[in-house]
């Protein structure tokens, strides 16, 4: 009952954190942390909406009983927390977080991660951090999209990890399960190829097929083939695909070389200069334009990937891609393979949509960071060491897509020779990711 709350108002409510999280100081210290968000009117105490016990709660519902005479629509309280979102002023909160010292025993540790108990305020007091306005109602689809997931964090706030099934800490890790699955049912979409193998695996079968939703999903998705094309795209993709993939960047070559090369016979003829001091500058002045030629022509041919995005296996976009990473392999071998290392290089992947902190001395030596340019973000200091992948794309066998991630790399992180990194890793201020190592798709490598 002491949970239970009869508002007439959202707005009137004060909202606490059952589950604490792991602060991180910038310090190093470390801490637990719950946050409340309270009304910014004090006048409004936390006794808000509070209702006197009246018997034991009705077990189909679980919730306080209506009465007979309140006739006010079942979605009042969500019309008026639209209304007053969208008033001057919107909704003001205050945030509020709430400390404790990380217990040394273990008795003590798992009463402080024992969600069902408040921490004594008397003791850890909440601190005012801040003030939340919600001013802008999203529509329904929008807010359909949302994805809620309590096990997303960053490494200040971080999730408390589990060792053992039984700890309150492994809450938040099989609440993200459920989140992520219920997300994709509501939005209708399948289960990523990642969990259908996890739960195919797993010792605990978890079966779907009593929820319709699901059911309809396995069913629709069942006879799909995710590489299937169409004639037209098979005739494509042995036909046309080839011979674009070699005659045309050989051809944009060759355009490319012919100016600077006549301009350095023009200068032999007319000037009499020897042709061994003419033909390093010849070298460079091409290489250069077709570095240029390269940058201009994945914005044209490729465009801008998004973080996050996805575009189905054969389409076109995938077939110019490839056209594009041929010209760019072309292009490296002739002259910007030699420039990696280089402020030049850098200034390359800037203009193909690189996110590099170039003033502050970041450090790449790889054609491999140059896959898909704009999924790379590297801080000053960072460093991307010899014949490293970045990978800024992968194919899940999700309906035959493609996804986008971006890789970073913090201020001073390594990325070692021959090491892979799959979208969306994320590389810590002083990480390293070993020589030859391999960092899964969206992984962490923290610093030590």
């Amino acid at each position: 009952w002491s949970s239970l709350r009869n508002a007439n108002s959202y707005a009137e409510l004060h909202y606490y954190s059952n589950i604490c999280r792991l602060f991180r100081f910038t310090d190093g210290q470390e801490m637990y942390v719950k946050f409340k968000v309270r009304p910014f009117d004090e006048k409004i105490n936390e006794d808000s909406g509070k209702v006197e016990p009246i018997g034991i709660l009705p077990p189909e519902t679980g919730a306080i009983p209506r009465e007979k005479n309140d006739k006010r629509p079942l979605l009042f309280l969500a019309e008026d927390f639209q209304n007053r979102v969208n008033s001057p002023g919107g909704v003001r909160y205050i945030f509020q977080l709430q400390f404790q010292p990380i217990p040394q025993d273990d008795a003590t540790q798992d009463i402080a991660l024992d969600c069902t108990k408040p921490w004594d305020e008397t003791e850890f007091p909440f601190i005012d951090v801040g003030e939340i306005i919600i001013d802008q109602n999203l529509t329904k689809e929008q807010s359909e999209e949302l994805e809620f997931n309590p096990f997303l964090r960053c490494h200040e706030v971080d999730v408390i990890r589990a060792t053992s099934s039984s700890e309150s800490a492994s809450i938040d890790h099989g609440r993200s399960l459920i989140y992520e699955i219920c997300q994709h049912l509501r939005n209708g979409e399948p289960l990523p190829e990642a969990w259908r193998i996890f739960l195919e695996q797993s010792d605990v079968k978890v079966d779907l097929s009593g929820c319709p939703m699901a059911a309809a999903l396995e069913e629709k998705d069942s006879g799909k083939m995710t590489l299937a094309r169409t004639w037209y795209q098979t005739s494509w993709a042995i036909f046309a695909q080839p011979l674009l993939q070699t005659a045309l960047p050989y051809y944009l070559m060759g355009l490319l070389v012919f100016s600077p090369l006549n301009w350095v016979i023009y200068l032999k003829d007319t000037m009499n200069c020897p042709l061994h001091w003419l033909l390093p500058l010849f070298w460079v002045s091409s290489g250069i334009l077709a570095a240029l030629a390269c940058a201009v022509a994945k914005w044209i041919w490729v465009g801008k990937k998004k973080e996050g995005g996805s575009v189905m296996m054969w389409s076109k976009g995938v077939f110019m891609d490839t056209i594009w990473q041929a010209f760019r392999t072309l292009v490296g071998d002739y002259f910007m393979e030699m420039t990696s290392g280089s402020v030049l290089f850098v200034l390359w992947m800037k203009l193909m949509g690189s996110d590099i902190d170039a003033s502050q001395g970041a450090y790449v030596d790889s054609m491999g960071a140059v896959l898909n340019p704009e999924m790379v973000e590297i801080a000053r200091g960072g460093c991307v060491g010899r014949e490293a992948l970045l990978f800024g794309h992968i194919y899940e066998g999700e309906g035959g897509k493609v996804k986008f991630g971006k890789i970073r790399v913090g201020e001073g992180g390594f990325v070692g020779s021959r090491a892979v990194a799959m979208p969306g890793v994320r590389v810590e201020s002083g990480g390293c990711l070993g020589a030859l190592s391999l960092a899964m798709k969206e992984e962490i490598v923290k610093s030590r």
